[in-house]
């Protein structure tokens, strides 16, 4: 097949001569008149149709400045086209540009004839022949091994209309002159998206011959990770394309294993989305309608993740730069605050069989009590000072490589985040300190060889959570390696809590060596020695507007939960949620810096943690967001 610019005419036979190619008996010649442009989904598109090859010819002078523009963007459209069909097996040479000058015939016919014999080599589309190399090293989670040439290639056609990966390939050069992301960097996260939306297509195009099905059922369907389905669908659903449906269930009919869910509705359904006419235009909007709505909890990972730099955050605001943004979707898909993910994160959580699940605390391996042994971490922390004794162990033993928290500042109550490398600046981190930080607008200052921990509050955990699987994996988030979350009731503003303590305590904050929140009370210690108490109820005034919509009390999705609450003086409550998050707090403690307080009956330090999250979770306020554009 030949795409050539308009206006340009030619001879099939004055390309070149193929009668020459010996075990040919056909070859078919079709030439399209290009309307002068040339995308990727049209290019996927023909070669779905069962083309083996499309040669673009572009009538003009390489050296005629009107034409650059044009030459450039097909040649990105080509290439990435031949990466794409390269991981799908049908090697990389598919598409071939070629620009003519009207003149040299003999260049054109020899260029034409060298892509022929790659053609040649390569063999035919395996749409044709149901053939194909398969290309099974992958970085980005996926196996399409067993999917038919034909319903893969046809998925990644379809994957090419997603709106993320369009508005990022449209603005590769300006996403690298910004500098945040390299090309590696780019290419990861452009190829992680396309394969992901791939398998998305290939999902959905499936169930469209399905009745509506549960979770379980379409995860029997399809040969990839339970958690990538899981994932997959919900975003699917979100999206638009798939929506849900309810069906009665008698009791008894439940089996136990559905019963150990714990999903709120095990008659829930899935099938495609009857309503939709065009698959291809759903999309979200940026993040700046978060904070518009003034919902926006400052957790920092839009700024981070954001390719083009648009979004700036202080501590009060988030700004979007309209003209700057390019419309991507990456920050509202990761953004804590946009669509919830309560469901699916017990979806995903539950396939872990060894871990117990509490309504209020989510899942958890075990509860505790604990406090540091370490002296020098004992005078400066808060609490039991499990964190920082956590931090020391990861970055002694070498299990990280820094570690992102926050640390004070000359401002001691306003706290500066910080990537901490060694252990000398690890004790500046310790203590707490209640003044909200955008704590993972940093993530993007970490080098892509470095492990790191992350401490950080509910709403920055969810956000990691959101940024993992949404809608794709991110390069920079692959290097964290554990996450640590605090217990949050709420945070302040600084300005804020400045007001709270002359206002409810009448002190500078300057005169403050320790905050406090304990017993339903916000308590503070003066350099005097002298310590005050208000209660916590009325201190919500000076609290950010934002905690009113955060329902998760104890950072359910981190690896290990720390907070005072239930403990006594000079402990720390400790939830381990994950196996990894289990191994380094044992590492901890038979390295001699933790001391584990033994319970005949832990159920009352879980009751009195449950009790502080009913709360929270019981008074935080719903709100949805319909962002899909059909």
């Amino acid at each position: 097949m030949i795409f050539s610019s308009p206006g340009y005419s030619y001879n099939e036979s004055n390309l070149v001569d193929i009668k020459k190619f010996k075990g040919v008996d056909s070859i078919k010649i079709i030439k399209i008149e290009n309307i002068g442009s040339l995308d990727v989904t049209e290019l996927l598109k023909t070669i779905y149709l069962g083309f083996d090859g499309i040669f673009v010819i572009i009538s003009g002078k390489k050296g005629e400045n009107k034409l650059v523009p044009k030459f450039n963007s097909f040649f990105r459209s080509a290439e990435e086209t031949n990466h794409i069909l390269y991981r799908r097996g049908l090697g990389n040479q598919r598409i071939k540009l070629f620009m003519f000058d009207g003149i040299n015939q003999k260049k054109l016919s020899e260029a034409f004839e060298k892509f022929f014999i790659r053609l040649i080599r390569d063999g035919p589309s395996p749409i044709n022949n149901g053939i194909r190399r398969l290309y099974t090293k992958t970085n980005y989670n996926y196996n399409f091994d067993s999917i038919s040439i034909k319903k893969l290639l046809y998925a990644t056609y379809q994957a090419s209309y997603n709106y993320h990966y369009r508005s990022l390939f449209k603005a590769k050069e300006k996403i690298l002159e910004t500098g945040r992301y390299n090309a590696d960097k780019f290419y990861f996260l452009l190829n992680s998206i396309f394969e992901a939306e791939t398998a998305r297509k290939y999902i959905l195009e499936e169930l469209k011959s399905h009745e509506p099905l549960t979770i379980e059922e379409i995860v029997k369907i399809f040969n990839f990770s339970e958690e990538n389905i899981i994932r997959d669908i919900f975003y699917l659903k979100e999206q638009g394309y798939l929506e849900e449906i309810f069906v009665e269930i008698p009791d008894k009919k439940i089996d136990n294993h559905i019963k150990s869910l714990n999903l709120e509705d095990p008659g829930c359904r899935y099938r495609v989305n009857q309503s939709l006419e065009n698959y291809q235009k759903n999309y979200f909007k940026s993040v700046s309608i978060i904070q518009d709505l003034n919902f926006c909890c400052h957790c920092g990972l839009c700024t981070a993740i954001c390719p083009v730099n648009c979004s700036e955050l202080t501590q009060n605001y988030l700004y979007i730069d309209e003209g700057k943004c390019i419309n991507c979707g990456l920050c509202y898909s990761v953004c804590p605050q946009s669509f919830s993910i309560n469901y699916l994160q017990k979806l995903i959580r539950k396939s872990d069989i060894s871990l117990e699940y509490s309504n209020i605390l989510g899942y958890y391996e075990n509860i505790s009590s604990a406090k540091t042994l370490k002296y020098a971490i004992k005078k400066v922390g808060q609490d039991g000072g499990i964190v920082t004794s956590l931090l020391y162990y990861l970055l002694s033993k070498n299990l990280v490589d820094a570690v992102v928290t926050i640390k004070h500042s000359k401002k001691y109550w306003n706290p500066k985040i910080s990537i901490i490398d060694n252990i000398v600046d690890l004790y500046k981190t310790a203590g707490t300190t209640y003044v909200h930080a955008p704590i993972l607008s940093i993530l993007d200052k970490i080098d892509k060889d470095k492990k790191i921990a992350v401490v950080a509050l509910p709403c920055q955990i969810k956000a990691l959570f959101k940024g993992d699987l949404f809608p794709a994996k991110k390069p920079f988030l692959n290097n964290i390696k554990y996450k640590i979350g605090l217990f949050c009731k709420e945070s302040f503003p600084y300005e804020k809590i400045i007001k709270l303590m002359r206002d409810k305590f009448s002190v500078n904050i300057d005169e403050i060596v320790k905050m406090d929140i304990t017993s339903g009370k916000f308590v503070i210690t003066l350099e005097s020695g002298e310590v005050f108490s208000y209660p916590l109820a009325d201190c919500d005034l000076y609290g950010s507007d934002f905690c009113n919509y955060c329902s998760d009390f104890t950072s359910e999705l981190s690896d290990i939960s720390v907070g005072s609450i239930g403990s006594k003086t000079g402990w720390s409550s400790v939830i381990l949620r994950t196996k990894k998050g289990e191994k380094i707090f044992n590492g901890a403690i038979r390295h001699g810096l933790i001391e584990v307080k033994s319970f005949r009956d832990k159920k009352p330090l879980q009751t009195k943690i449950e009790k502080l999250a009913e709360i929270k979770r019981e008074s935080s306020r719903h709100f949805e967001l319909n962002l899909i554009k059909v």
